[in-house]
C-alpha cells in the first residue's frame, strides 16, 4: 500500500504497478495514485506553493469570470464529466492547448489525478485528431509535473501574482511549460497563449498579451542560477519543489538525485505480469508476438514482460487476455516486491497488511503458483471498504482461491488477531509515494515535508502492530514506494531499537531505482523473528 492520499493514517493507495488499479491496458499508462493533499476548498481559499514554497493564486482575485466561479466546470468530478460543456469563445486557441488548460483546472480545484481527468475533457471537447490528443495529454501531465516550476516563473513576471485568477494562471502555465520546457518558439507560445487566456477570461487578453511577452524574454535566464552548484536552480529545471530537490540531494549525491528526478520527469515503461494462475509466460508472450506488443521478458522476475509497443495491447485480442485473468498490467519493482514478500516454504497462515485494489496480492498467488506449485491462505487487510470489495472481485477474477479480505486499521491488528499467529507478515505501506512520479505527477506539489514525518510515524506504528502478529521464526517483509530514508532504513531503524523489535534481525534488503526507461523505485526489507 503506497503512495498516501491523505492524512488518515492508512487511507492510501497502492504503489503496486503501472498506477495503482494495476490490470487492464486502459490501466497501462497509470490512473489513481499519490499524495491526495489538501481539500480544494483551502487550495482555492490559500492559494498553490511554488517551487520555493511560496503561496500563489490565493488573495484577492481581479478577473471573475465564469471560469473563476465554484460553479459549471468548477464542479467537474475527476473524470472530467461537467454539467457544462466547455465554452467555445471565438478565439484561435488549439484544441489541445484548450483540453490541456481545462484538465489542469479539474486537477487544481478537485484534487484529481491528471491522467483520469484527461480522457474525459478531450471527450467532451468533440472530435480530435490523434495527434492533438497526444499533444492534450503531454500538456496536461507536464504542466502538473512542473506546476510549481511554473508559478515561479510566471511570479516573477507579474506585478502582484497573488491577484491573479486561478484559470487565467492554469493557461499561463501552459504557455510557460511550452516556453521553458517544450522550448516553443516565443511567436507559437505567446499568440497561443493570449488566445488561451482569452478563452477561459476574455477580460484579461491584455494582461495575457503584456506578461507572456515578458515571460519570453525572461526565458533564456531560467532557471536564474547554476544548476551545477545551486540545488534551487536545479530544483527549478527538474521542476522539484526545493525541500525535496535539497532532500534528495543530501541523500543520495547531486549527480544521482540529478538522475533520480529527470528520469522522474520521463514516461514510464509499460509492463505487464503473468498470471501464473490461469497462464504460461510462452501463451501470454505468443499472442502479445502475434499482436505487435514488441514483448520481451524481464531477466530475474518470472513473468514480467517489457511491452515495447503499449498501443498494441489495446487490440481486442490482448484485451481478452486481460478479462481473462491471465495478465495484468503492474510494475517490475511492484512484481519483484511481491515475489520477495513469499517465504522459503508456503506459509500455512499469512497476513498482507494494506492490500489496497489487490494487484500485489494477485502478484504474490502468482508467484505461490510458481514457487510452490499452489496458492497459499492470505488475509489481506485495508481500511477502506470499497478496496476489500474491489479485492474480492479481482481475486475471482485472476483465479485466487485462498485470499480472506479485512477491513480493518492496520495499527490496530492485535486487537483482532493473537499475538503470534502468523508464520508470515507483509506490510505494503502507506507512503509518500516519490518514487512513483512518472506515473502521479500530482505528488510532489501536494506533498510537504511535515507529511513525510507523520507518515513515518504512521509507518512505525503499523510496522510494530503487525510484526506482534508473526511467530518466532517467522518473517516480516515491510515495503513502501518511495526513496526517502524517513520512510525507509529509518522507519526500520526505529522499529529494531524498539523493546519489541530487539527480537528481530533484518536479514535482506530490497532497493530498487528508478531509472530513466526503467522500473519505478520501491523498498522493501525481510525482518526475522529470532525469539
Amino acid at each position: 500500500m503506497c503512495a498516501y492520499r491523505g492524512r488518515e493514517g492508512m487511507n492510501s493507495n497502492r504503489g503496486d504497478g503501472q498506477g495503482g488499479r494495476g490490470g487492464s491496458p486502459r490501466d497501462a499508462h497509470g490512473d489513481r495514485g499519490g499524495y491526495k493533499g489538501r481539500s480544494d476548498s483551502r487550495e482555492r481559499s490559500n492559494g498553490r506553493k511554488d517551487a520555493d514554497g511560496r503561496r500563489v493564486g490565493g488573495g484577492r482575485r481581479v478577473y471573475v469570470g465564469n471560469g473563476g466561479r465554484s460553479g459549471g466546470n468548477a464542479r467537474a468530478s475527476h473524470s472530467g464529466r461537467s454539467s457544462q460543456a466547455p465554452r467555445r469563445l471565438e478565439n484561435h486557441a488549439s484544441p489541445a492547448r484548450i483540453a490541456a488548460c481545462l484538465s489542469c483546472r479539474i486537477v487544481r480545484e478537485r484534487d484529481a489525478f491528471v491522467s483520469e481527468v484527461v480522457p474525459g475533457v478531450v471527450s467532451r471537447m468533440g472530435p480530435m485528431k490523434p495527434e492533438d490528443v497526444a499533444f492534450a495529454t503531454r500538456l496536461a501531465r507536464g504542466v502538473v509535473a512542473t506546476s510549481g516550476a511554473l508559478d515561479d516563473f510566471i511570479n516573477r513576471n507579474l506585478y502582484s501574482p497573488a491577484d491573479i485568477q486561478p484559470n487565467v494562471r492554469d493557461a499561463l502555465r501552459v504557455s510557460a511549460y511550452e516556453l521553458l520546457y517544450l522550448k516553443k518558439d516565443d511567436y507559437v507560445a505567446v499568440d497561443q497563449g493570449v488566445e488561451l487566456v482569452a478563452y477561459v477570461e476574455p477580460k484579461a487578453r491584455a494582461l495575457a498579451n503584456a506578461v507572456l511577452r515578458k515571460m519570453a524574454r525572461t526565458a533564456s535566464r531560467w532557471p536564474f542560477g547554476d544548476v551545477g552548484t545551486d540545488v534551487v536552480a536545479l530544483s527549478r529545471k527538474v521542476a522539484f519543489p526545493s525541500w525535496m530537490a535539497k532532500r534528495l540531494v543530501e541523500e543520495m549525491g547531486r549527480e544521482q538525485a540529478a538522475a533520480f528526478m529527470e528520469a522522474s520527469n520521463g514516461d514510464a515503461p509499460v509492463h505487464a505480469a503473468v498470471n501464473a494462475i490461469r497462464a504460461t509466460d510462452e501463451e501470454v508472450l505468443a499472442v502479445l508476438q502475434e499482436q505487435g506488443a514488441d514483448p520481451n521478458l524481464v531477466e530475474g522476475i518470472p513473468g514480467c514482460i517489457r511491452i515495447g509497443t503499449p498501443k498494441a495491447i489495446r487490440s481486442d485480442v490482448v484485451t481478452k487476455l486481460f478479462e481473462d485473468g491471465k495478465v495484468l498490467i503492474s510494475d517490475p519493482s511492484a512484481q519483484k516486491v511481491a515475489s520477495f514478500a513469499l517465504p522459503g516454504e508456503p506459509p500455512s497462515a499469512f497476513i498482507e497488511v494494506g492490500s489496497g485494489r489487490g494487484t500485489k496480492t494477485v502478484l504474490m498467488q502468482s508467484n505461490a503458483m510458481r514457487k510452490y506449485g499452489k496458492q497459499f491462505p492470505i488475509v489481506s487487510v485495508d481500511d477502506h471498504p470499497f478496496k476489500a470489495k474491489l479485492l474480492r472481485n479481482r481475486a475471482r477474477e485472476y483465479g485466487l482461491t485462498s485470499v480472506q479480505t479485512k477491513v480493518a486499521d492496520g495499527r490496530k491488528l492485535t486487537s483482532l488477531y493473537e499475538k503470534g499467529s502468523f508464520d508470515a507478515v507483509f506490510v505494503d505501506a502507506p507512503c509518500s509515494g516519490v518514487g512513483t512520479l512518472r506515473r502521479h505527477p500530482e505528488i510532489r506539489w501536494r506533498l510537504t515535508e511535515r507529511d513525510v514525518a507523520k507518515m513515518a510515524d504512521v509507518q512505525l506504528d503499523i510496522l510494530i502492530d503487525a510484526a506482534s502478529l508473526v511467530k518466532t521464526g517467522g518473517q516480516v517483509v515491510y515495503s513502501t514506494c518511495t526513496v526517502f530514508r524517513e520512510e525507509n532504513e529509518r522507519v526500520v531503524e526505529r522499529f529494531l531499537k524498539t523493546k519489541f523489535g530487539e527480537r528481530f534481525e533484518m536479514t535482506e534488503m530490497l532497493k530498487m531505482s528508478l531509472e530513466e526507461d526503467g522500473p519505478d523505485a520501491h523498498f522493501a526489507v525481510r525482518l526475522t523473528k529470532r525469539f
